[in-house]
Order: structure tokens, then sequence, then C-alpha cells
């Protein structure tokens, strides 16, 4: 997928038809800045994708290094989320 941030998010989602959002890779020494999720990455023809199991805004580093080790990550590097978000309309049911 090539293209700016903002378009690969709205193809992924219009792909997927769910939640998208972007995540970066961030040191532990500054986890409690952000909100991290937890997940499994997904083989979507080439993309990476990650399946988000949970999130957390904010998690201590503990918290983070229990609930948050992601495959392709180092021991101190955590996802966390980047900014961007395209939102179904179910997330403003709940």
């Amino acid at each position: 997928m090539i293209g700016p941030c903002a378009r690969q998010l709205l193809d992924v989602y219009d792909q997927h038809q769910t939640s998208v959002v972007t995540v970066t890779r961030t040191d532990v020494s500054l986890i409690e800045k952000f909100g991290a999720v937890g997940g499994r990455w997904v083989d979507d023809a080439g993309q990476r994708l990650l399946a988000v199991d949970e999130f957390v805004e904010k998690p201590t580093a503990d918290f983070a290094r229990s609930n948050f080790r992601i495959n392709d990550c180092t021991e101190n590097e955590f996802l966390t989320l980047f900014g961007q978000y395209v939102l179904s309309s179910r997330v403003f049911e709940l």
C-alpha cells in the first residue's frame, strides 16, 4: 500500500469495514504519554495490519510489559496510537 497515510487509512477501512487507527513504535520510557495497543499481526495480501485486541490510554511501563507484547517489537518497544483514526458508527453506539 503506497500513498499518503490518510489515504491508506481510508483504503483499509473501505476494504475491511471496521475502525482503523495508525500506530507507531514507542520506547517504554514514553509509554505513559500515549494510548497503547495490544493485538496480533494479520497477513492481508502483504499489508501490515494489526488486529487490536486491547487498548489502554497511558499505561504504566509494567502494565505494558505484561499486556502489550507485540511480535517484531523489541523488549522496550510498544505500539502506540499515532493520531489518525477512521471510526465506524458502531463506536458512537458504544
